[in-house]
């Protein structure tokens, strides 16, 4: 384990490897007639597409935004006039429907989108080492050093596999961290499936909010860009917007004698960019303006097909789920403020758990986040680990009961149901889990500081 995750991403062999593997499954998948060597809807059914496809950002949803727009009067607005249909934002419609226009584009997508995979691999391993091995706050510093003095009964439970400082042995060190983060993405075949087969390009969004993070933990940051970055991926997917919290926390926790200028900074080119895309879509779209918005970041999702989400089910578990990760966001960050990095890896698989569309391309992206928090994760329990080990299970049968519901007709939708349901317990267990340890964690620090201030009065006494 070791020697695989030396040296870094792009010049480690198992990346050259596993990108050979992930350009030849490509080649294969779209050159060749699968059809002909496989039965028939082995690979393309329903059921595996829902896994692994945001139904938003398929090709299906760009040919039918084309098939409605021609069968009109051809120009790009009246693409929208079905507003159950199509949810993907004009700004990123009007790209893809050009791109459609080259010959073999699923081919040519597919490559993109693997590229993209692996810059947003080299993303997280570079956020990771800044994170992991640069960067220093106050608090982070105090936290360093008041590790060692924690009393034995407070002390991490998982010590020794995860690390509780940089210098400290475990069997997964800090300086390994960074890669194997950026490893649990890129050779995640949820990744390699999702993009390279079925050519979905979910990870578009996810790739501009990288970016923003990237962009933000660098030492000669540019807040304009991070706050341009991050409104590109919140335009696409409403929910990235509250990842500015924790941006905004972490101005605030490095204190610079120009914090306040860049918060206001961050946030005015946050909300200019964020207007100026809306502006850039009401003028492609024109009067149904309204009825865009509402398609792309209202309800008009309740009438996509099954997937990993529960909200498929009823419509009232739209209004009451929806916003559940929005109502959070304060109480989180009330008590984890001091924690910005936590607060971005619980917000990341929260809004997973709660979305209206979930695919385990949500679920593979959100933990590897999970992984830049080492003392959060010394500190879990391990009915963690054990709700992880069971989500394949909710999975396979999820998949055996879409068949038996949609193709042999013995089954019905609450079994697809229950499936989904438990799938979506194992993710909350490991949420809360999550945030259960870094709230332990908050408070053997501050247990430790406690203990400190009481003995340096008697110590000076003694002296």
């Amino acid at each position: 384990m070791q020697a695989i995750l030396k040296g870094s991403f792009l010049s480690s062999r198992s990346t050259h490897i596993v990108t050979g593997i992930r350009l030849c499954l490509i080649l294969i998948s779209h050159l060749l007639d699968l059809g002909k060597h496989f039965p028939e809807k082995w690979l393309y059914n329903d059921v595996l597409i829902s896994l692994f496809v945001h139904p938003t950002y398929s090709l299906t949803q760009i040919r039918e935004a084309q098939s409605i727009q021609n069968l009109v009067n051809g120009r790009f607005a009246d693409a929208y006039k079905a507003s159950q249909i199509i949810h993907i934002p004009p700004l990123m419609l009007a790209p893809m429907q050009s791109f459609l226009g080259f010959g073999l584009s699923e081919l040519l997508l597919a490559l993109c989108l693997l590229l993209i995979d692996f810059m947003m691999a080299y993303m997280i391993e570079a956020v990771g080492c800044q994170i992991l091995l640069r960067e220093s706050t106050q608090f982070a510093e105090d936290e360093e050093r008041s590790q060692s003095q924690l009393p034995e009964a407070i002390k991490p439970p998982n010590g020794n596999a995860f690390p509780t400082t940089r210098e400290s042995r475990a069997l997964f060190p800090t300086d390994t961290l960074p890669i194997l983060a950026a490893n649990l993405y890129y050779w995640s075949p949820i990744s390699a499936i999702s993009g390279g087969v079925f050519c979905c390009f979910q990870n578009i969004p996810a790739f501009f909010f990288l970016a923003s993070l990237n962009e933000f933990v660098k030492s000669n940051r540019s807040c304009t860009l991070t706050a341009f970055y991050l409104a590109t991926a919140s335009y696409i997917q409403p929910h990235y917007c509250v990842i500015l919290v924790p941006f905004i926390l972490w101005l605030s926790a490095r204190q610079y004698a120009t914090s306040t200028n860049n918060k206001a900074i961050m946030i005015t080119a946050f909300g200019f960019s964020s207007a100026s895309m809306q502006w850039l879509s009401y003028r492609l779209v024109g009067p149904c303006y309204g009825n865009v918005l509402e398609a792309s970041y209202g309800c008009g999702w309740n009438t996509i097909s099954p997937n990993l989400s529960v909200q498929w089910f009823r419509d009232y578990f739209s209004t009451i789920i929806l916003g559940l990760p929005y109502i959070l966001v304060v109480p989180l960050t009330i008590r984890l403020h001091n924690y910005p990095m936590v607060l971005v890896a619980v917000f990341s698989l929260l809004w997973t758990v709660f979305a209206p569309i979930q695919t385990l391309f949500d679920v593979n992206f959100g933990i590897c986040f999970f992984l830049f928090c080492p003392k959060s994760l010394a500190r879990m329990d391990k009915i963690a680990f054990f709700a992880l080990c069971c989500i394949p299970v909710p999975l396979l049968l999820n998949v055996v009961d879409q068949w038996m519901w949609l193709e042999a007709n013995t089954g019905n939708a609450n079994y697809v149901f229950f499936q989904c349901l438990a799938h979506n317990v194992f993710l909350c267990i490991i949420v809360a889990q999550f945030c259960s340890a870094s709230l332990q964690r908050d408070k053997a620090l501050r247990l430790a500081w406690k203990e400190q201030d009481n003995q340096s009065p008697t110590t000076q006494t003694v002296s």
